[in-house]
């Protein structure tokens, strides 16, 4: 299990339905379908009791001033009718400073699609519904924090269960662990994916490809 990502956007403007399935089919082709969950009606054939929507769906709520992450003037405008509140299902892990999972770059273009294609549009992004309202400029931060730390924090927080792990002979940086069995711990290099097997009961290092000939 992890943290999966989790979009919202507040548009000043009253969307229509055809709207809002206009910019679903127009951020699915921009992106590919797969990168949201998209349940259309062969996906409903086989998962008759999911929904069926698209990419973008409309918010609803009774109280708007349960909202904590919306602002006083967003949560108004809501109760009195004005504007519309859209979940974008977005389909990845949440990527953020302590949590360096998802894929950033694409995270930060599908909001930047957002603000540009939906006129003077507010976007909330987090993890797992806890969410807040994201700048551009929190935007490049994160970024900025993603250029010089990648994965890496998640992937290093991985325990080796089989000592110290081996260096990588093409990057020559430490590989990080990715499976393990009763007497084996499997390290990859973040790097190029160069992985090994190392034996727990003697030390003995084997590449994977020899392992599987």
């Amino acid at each position: 299990m992890g943290l999966d990502a989790t979009i919202y956007v507040y548009s000043p403007k009253i969307l229509t339905e055809r709207e809002i399935t206009r910019l679903s089919y127009e951020i699915c082709e921009c992106y590919g379908h797969g990168e949201f969950m998209v349940n259309n009606p062969t996906e409903q054939k086989k998962r008759p009791t999911w929904p069926a929507h698209h990419a973008f769906t409309t918010l609803e709520s009774q109280d708007w001033g349960d909202w904590d992450f919306l602002s006083d003037e967003i949560k108004k405008n809501l109760t009195h009718g004005v504007g519309t509140m859209l979940t974008l299902h977005y389909f990845g892990r949440y990527y953020g400073v302590g949590y360096e999972r998802g894929d950033l770059p694409k995270i930060l273009s599908v909001l930047n699609w957002v603000r540009l294609r939906i006129h003077n549009s507010t976007v909330f992004y987090g993890g797992d519904g806890d969410c807040a309202e994201f700048t551009e400029d929190e935007g490049h931060e994160l970024f900025n924090h993603f250029v010089f730390k990648g994965h890496r924090p998640y992937l290093e927080g991985w325990a080796h269960e089989g000592g110290e792990s081996p260096e990588c002979p093409m990057c020559k940086e430490q590989m990080g662990e990715y499976g393990w069995g009763p007497d084996e711990t499997r390290f990859q290099c973040f790097g190029c994916e160069y992985r090994v097997m190392k034996k727990k009961s003697t030390g003995e290092i084997v590449p994977e490809a020899e392992r599987l000939l």
